[in-house]
């Protein structure tokens, strides 16, 4: 299974230095999620994906994690934007999933994209994917 998250350059730079993330947080957002959102690969790419994440997400990393580890995620839902709508207010309810603490350990990270630009041209985005490094230090 391939997860991806849209994160923070700081939340980057822990995880690729091997550190274990923790977020306890609960969402104010209308969401059964608790800390570190994901969402499945094979449900849409990314570049779908930020069309109802944006807003929502810090838009400064994008990551694909191969999951290792398949106890440290549990199955959540989350309301947004329904972007095949033409109704601006219309939402869906999306599956997602979840975890407050998170390593390279449980999840590998294998692509990420510190890039994302609009394409103006379809209106939709573009992410400069690149493979992760395999460094700790």
């Amino acid at each position: 299974m391939k997860v991806f998250r849209f994160m923070s350059k700081k939340e980057y730079e822990k995880l690729i230095k091997g550190e274990k993330l923790v977020n306890r947080a609960r969402h104010i957002a209308h969401t059964t999620s608790i800390g570190f959102c994901f969402m499945d690969l094979k449900d849409n790419p990314p570049e779908v994906a930020f069309h109802y994440l944006i807003g929502l997400v810090c838009p400064e990393v994008c990551v694909i994690f191969n999951v290792k580890n398949k106890n440290v995620l549990s199955k959540g839902y989350g309301r947004y934007t329904d972007i095949n709508s033409e109704n601006f207010f219309a939402r869906c309810i999306r599956e997602e999933y979840y975890t407050t603490q998170y390593s390279r350990e449980d999840l590998e990270p294998i692509m990420v994209s510190k890039k994302i630009d609009l394409n103006l041209n379809d209106f939709g985005y573009i992410f400069n994917w690149n493979e992760v490094e395999n460094v700790k230090d």
